[in-house]
């Protein structure tokens, strides 16, 4: 604060407010808004320690991955508006997006999980041919100790020329 008493009697600018020390949390109290908060070079998570919303951030223009990486959650990020395929692309898991957003296997799919993040999750290869997954695309993820469990894929490929 005694740095802010030294200035010179002109206005001050948000880049000397940051340079004395001013934190985000700080400079939200005296009247700053997140876009400006973002042009001082606060980042996201700086932005959510000041107890910004994902909503706010979302609309100064952070994408789902610096919400992610400044520590909001999948729903945080979710309630901003961000479509599930965002979330995918921001590093959000299957799991978390399965459990915390209740999203089925068929949103999972559309959201661009592949094959073995979805059985990694507990989906079945009969569920997932269901949403479109193919033969191909589940083979690899059928094993068991390395080696191909035979007798399940061809319960799976039979279940593919049922179809």
């Amino acid at each position: 604060m005694e740095y802010v008493a030294k200035m010179d009697s002109g206005p001050i600018t948000e880049k000397q407010l940051v340079d004395a020390g001013f934190s985000a949390t700080k400079l939200k109290e005296i009247g700053y808004g997140v876009e400006q908060l973002k042009l001082c070079g606060f980042d996201a998570s700086e932005l959510k320690e000041a107890e910004f919303t994902a909503i706010q951030l979302r609309c100064a223009g952070f994408t789902p991955t610096e919400l992610r990486a400044g520590g909001y959650d999948v729903i945080d990020v979710h309630e901003a508006g961000f479509r599930h395929a965002r979330l995918v692309e921001a590093g959000f898991s299957a799991l978390d997006m399965k459990e915390r957003l209740n999203l089925n296997l068929a949103e999972l799919r559309a959201a661009g999980f592949k094959a073995g993040q979805l059985k990694s999750v507990g989906f079945l290869a009969s569920e997932l041919r269901v949403v479109g997954v193919t033969a191909a695309e589940i083979r690899p993820y059928f094993t068991q100790g390395g080696k191909c469990d035979f007798i399940h894929i061809y319960n799976v490929l039979q279940l593919y020329i049922s179809y």
